[in-house]
């Protein structure tokens, strides 16, 4: 029988859990990152405005759990509260040792991608300064191994409306970067400062400035992440740009018809439905037939190191790192990392059958119930979507407390928190549901429930 619990809007019983099979390796037919969030240090001052305290220990645990899912890692963006309490210190940190974990398996530029900008440089009000903010933190990212992603920049946003400068100013750090790098498009909902960027406040004069510069610089760009939760928009784009560079839908409400129709990936919500999503692209894979896997031999997960895990963390079944099975369907792992649990199989899940039409459907049906956890946590105001994360997070054992650096886990509320339990249970990402409702109730007893 199921656990039940006692939730703001009544009494729940938990679904049957499920166990994620870890892939053999990354997606054949897509690359594919998650946005990973940093884990706060419990006993550190995450009081707002002070310096961020960071377990590193278990930030990296983190990375090595994506990693062992075949996903990419987008470090250091806004998932991990840049602009939002991450200083520069512990960014310049966060980058130094997450490409080193990177390089234990493989080369970092194909495992991980980390955030340049000027959030250092809050003063910065010229073009030159910015671009000197920029520099810095690009040279500190290539000398990490990561790839670049440059981020749209909030003093940039702050300065001009001038769709010249914007291309003065990208045009000149992309003749610089070492590598093709990733250009990060964040919309409105995401940071309302950005309103505005490239040129326009409106949103195809705005288009138009954005494709004139990666047609301009095309062999420099390894893609384009956008983030304005507009899929007629995000299709179009798609549609315009260069042979060669990549669409990385970050649309955190409509990734999977994006995804299915083209898109790579860079999405904040796969730091959460991470088993999920690795599960989705094998049927997606295996629906569009084979093609050369997108990074290098040699660097695919291993888990006796991927997946290391640090003191206090209790794994769930979906953290069991010796799968290494083809299909989707769930693989029993070991009493000892199943919290107690018995592996069940959803047939919703795990039935996967050989044609093309009922892989898609496959696809379908796994993140189907991920739209909804997804759009809950994104709901407005959508910047506070990173508390929900790290809810989930603790919920699954990845930390020992629900902390963030920033103070952020005050930002939602207790009947929103109470909602991302319920739509993770549905989903099937609870990967150890006794420790998540064990977990759950004493953060609803904390609240006086």
């Amino acid at each position: 029988m199921t656990a039940s619990i006692d939730l703001p809007g009544g009494t729940y019983r938990l679904r049957e859990p499920v166990t994620w099979p870890h892939p053999p390796g990354p997606p054949a037919n897509r690359v594919v990152y998650a946005a990973a969030h940093v884990v706060a240090d419990p006993m550190g001052d995450n009081t707002p405005g002070s310096p961020a305290a960071v377990d590193w220990e278990a930030t990296l645990h983190f990375r090595r759990h994506l990693w062992s899912y075949g996903l990419r890692v987008a470090d250091a963006m806004d998932t991990a509260q840049r602009n939002n309490g991450l200083d520069w210190a512990a960014t310049r940190e966060l980058i130094r040792l997450s490409a080193a974990a990177a390089r234990e398996l493989g080369d970092p530029a194909d495992l991980i991608a980390c955030g340049a900008g000027t959030d250092h440089v809050p003063g910065a009000r010229t073009p030159q300064a910015i671009e000197a903010a920029y520099q810095e933190q690009i040279t500190t990212v290539q000398e990490s191994g990561a790839t670049v992603i440059l981020m749209a920049s909030r003093q940039l946003a702050a300065i001009t409306h001038a769709p010249e400068d914007y291309q003065a100013v990208y045009g000149k750090l992309l003749a610089e970067v070492e590598r093709p790098a990733i250009l990060h498009w964040l919309g409105e909902a995401f940071d309302p400062n950005l309103a505005g960027y490239w040129g326009s406040r409106n949103i195809e004069a705005a288009t138009a400035s954005f494709l004139e510069l990666i047609h301009a610089n095309a062999p420099k760009i390894d893609g384009v992440k956008v983030s304005l939760l507009d899929e007629s928009h995000e299709v179009r784009l798609r549609a315009a740009l260069p042979e060669g560079v990549r669409l990385y839908t970050g649309d955190d409400f409509n990734y999977p018809s994006l995804i299915k129709s083209g898109s790579h990936a860079l999405l904040g919500i796969f730091d959460a439905i991470a088993p999920a999503a690795a599960a989705a692209f094998q049927a997606l894979d295996a629906a569009e037939g084979p093609h050369p896997r997108r990074l290098p031999t040699g660097t695919a997960p291993q888990p006796d190191v991927l997946d290391r895990p640090h003191p206090g963390v209790v794994l769930g079944p979906g953290d069991d790192p010796a799968s290494d099975e083809l299909g989707i369907e769930p693989q029993p792992g070991p009493p000892e990392k199943a919290g107690g649990t018995s592996t069940l199989t959803d047939p919703d899940i795990s039935e996967i059958s050989a044609s093309t039409a009922d892989r898609l459907a496959d696809y379908d049906r796994i993140l189907a119930p991920t739209v909804a956890l997804s759009r809950k946590i994104f709901e407005a105001p959508t910047f506070h979507y990173k508390t929900g994360i790290v809810f989930l997070a603790w919920l699954n054992g990845h930390q020992d407390a629900f902390t963030m650096v920033n103070g952020a886990q005050s930002a939602r509320s207790l009947s929103h928190l109470a909602e991302v339990f319920r739509l993770a249970d549905q989903a099937g990402l609870l990967a150890d549901p006794e420790l998540a409702v064990s977990r759950m109730r004493a953060f609803l007893a904390v609240h006086g429930r």
